[in-house]
């Protein structure tokens, strides 16, 4: 990649590839982060923060007995990311994204026997990925981290026309413009 590819017409799938390897896990997270608070998902303009209220799985009970929300999680892996979360905080926060993913997966998947063996599609890859996305902020390993960035938007498949109708038209341009805020140039050292 060159720089006027960086800063004018890389999609966000080639900047993150570029970056894989090169950025701190603190400023992967913090990036993971603000595209769930920031960046219009749904077609109305919505972001994942604001979107998961909507979602059964977005307050769920944790081990210890208190209730944990989405919101909630995000801002434990900002902490974390800042290396303020309690080892207490971080770790009901891994066990809530867990259930999260599992949650939607559960929401968008069956097992039917009555429709035969397997999993079945029933529901909507637009919640699932929303829940992916949030799942993925605790991830630990930052190269795991990157590669889920790289593929959000692409959760949903094309034959899932429900969910393809629901997906903000552009997700590119303001991923990139946030890619941008969080990284700046990597070709210029300051």
């Amino acid at each position: 990649m060159t720089e006027a590819e960086w800063l004018s017409t890389a999609s966000p799938s080639l900047m993150l590839e570029f970056l894989r390897g090169k950025e701190s896990p603190r400023k992967l997270r913090h990036f993971a982060c603000s595209l769930i608070r920031r960046t219009p998902f749904h077609r109305d303009g919505r972001t994942i923060w604001e979107l998961v209220e909507e979602f059964e799985w977005f307050r769920r009970p944790i081990s210890d007995g208190r209730t944990m929300t989405c919101h909630e999680l995000i801002e434990i892996a900002e902490r974390q990311a800042e290396g303020q979360a309690s080892a207490e905080a971080w770790a009901a926060a891994r066990e809530f994204a867990q259930d999260v993913r599992e949650q939607a997966e559960n929401d968008t998947f069956e097992n039917d026997p009555a429709i035969g063996p397997g999993a079945h599609y029933r529901g909507s890859h637009f919640r699932l990925a929303a829940a992916e996305a949030i799942a993925h902020v605790i991830e630990e390993d930052p190269d795991k981290l990157c590669a889920f960035m790289l593929n959000y938007s692409v959760i949903t498949p094309d034959w899932d026309r429900t969910s393809k109708k629901l997906m903000h038209r552009d997700l590119d341009t303001p991923t990139r413009h946030l890619i941008h805020e969080v990284f700046g140039n990597p070709f210029r050292t300051e």
